[in-house]
């Protein structure tokens, strides 16, 4: 799990300090997706056992899926049918994600999931066939859930609040990030 949250940070990263070319947005969007399903499976399996750390895998579930429910919203938003030629689009992917494919992490833990740029565009077109899909809807059940965290600390503590202000500040900036492409 630990593997899935550099990946989630590295890309929440990139995109909050405008690394990404416009036509790489999308497609980080869309990967960040693949990393917190993957990160979320891992909860899953958690909360199958009764441990000490079930509050806080229960607050980490709803963080991520809120989460990985913003990013599909953006992905969506930001969507458009590449300009580039689809070679030049793979060796930008390659380079923006070459962490992700770096041997030296293997030894660590598999990199899971391996970007794959072939499914990008047939999954973001199934979700965008959808006819019932919205990403506005999609932003108001992630601040549902992100509403939903309020009160419970589970491993922070004495952090609450700030994990309180993080999560409120996850979704103010994701939200408003549509309003600020020109």
């Amino acid at each position: 799990m630990r593997r899935l949250a550099a990946s989630r940070e590295i890309i929440l990263s990139g995109l909050q300090q405008d690394l990404y070319a416009r036509e790489e947005v999308t497609i980080a969007y869309w990967y960040l997706s693949r990393i917190l399903d993957a990160h979320l499976e891992c909860i899953d399996q958690i909360l199958n056992f009764d441990t000490q750390a079930r509050e806080e895998m229960k607050i980490q579930l709803n963080f991520l899926t809120a989460l990985q429910v913003m990013s599909m919203a953006m992905c969506a938003i930001t969507y458009k049918q590449c300009t580039l030629p689809y070679q030049r689009t793979a060796l930008n992917f390659v380079r923006r994600h070459k962490w992700a494919f770096k041997p030296e992490y293997e030894d660590l833990a598999p990199a899971l999931p391996l970007p794959d740029l072939r499914r990008f565009v047939p999954e973001v077109e199934e979700m965008l066939s959808n006819g019932q899909y919205s990403p506005a809807q999609s932003f108001a059940l992630a601040e549902d859930m992100l509403d939903s965290l309020e009160g419970l600390e589970g491993f922070a503590s004495i952090w609450a609040e700030d994990r309180r202000a993080v999560s409120i500040g996850s979704y103010v900036y994701t939200a408003a990030a549509p309003l600020m492409c020109p």
